[in-house]
């Protein structure tokens, strides 16, 4: 998968060696060029100020226009969450909050999905599920979730728990769902 990240800031110096250290074909560049060839990558994350974010956005749409080419996956990064409603109407696919980045980035290294989670995220691959703790002596959340589930949350008799609480006969484990 090539993915092109745009924007300047530690977010996206993170994202980028995340991706790189996933074996992607990662290109950094500070601001989308009017010479890039937008069509040749598969996902292109805009992070960095919000004001570049909506630029580069707008850029990639853009060139896609200009080169008659269908836009890649674009994953936007902003703090202001009426800038994230903004990038959410002039078509980015996913629209994430900048603290949600780096919570994921951070946990990388003490939770194996992590990286996951983001990827799957940008390929739009991301489903929610959950299920119950049948069992009488109670379930542990990750064995519940399966193979391809990452637990978010338990839901223990009315209150919302870490996903690292053994549940109880009854108690409820929501999780994604990746690949």
């Amino acid at each position: 998968m090539r993915i092109l990240v745009v924007g300047e800031g530690e977010e996206c110096s993170v994202i980028s060696e995340t991706m790189e250290k996933g074996g992607y074909e990662v290109k950094r560049a500070p601001r989308v060029e009017e010479d890039e060839d937008v069509c040749f990558y598969q996902a292109v994350i805009s992070c960095g100020g919000d004001e570049d974010v909506i630029q580069s956005v707008l850029d990639v749409y853009s060139l896609a226009l200009e080169n008659d080419c269908q836009a890649p996956r674009i994953i936007a990064l902003a703090d202001d969450p009426n800038v994230r409603v903004i990038l959410e109407r002039l078509g980015a696919d996913v629209v994430l909050p900048v603290n949600a980045v780096a919570r994921i980035a951070a946990s990388i290294a003490t939770y194996p999905y992590a990286g996951l989670l983001l990827l799957n995220a940008m390929k739009g691959e991301l489903k929610v599920a959950s299920k119950e703790c049948l069992n009488s002596e109670g379930c542990d959340a990750f064995t519940l979730a399966g193979e391809k589930g990452i637990p978010i949350a338990v839901l223990s008799r009315g209150r919302w728990m870490p996903p690292s609480t053994n549940l109880k006969p009854g108690d409820i484990v929501v999780y994604f769902v990746v690949g």
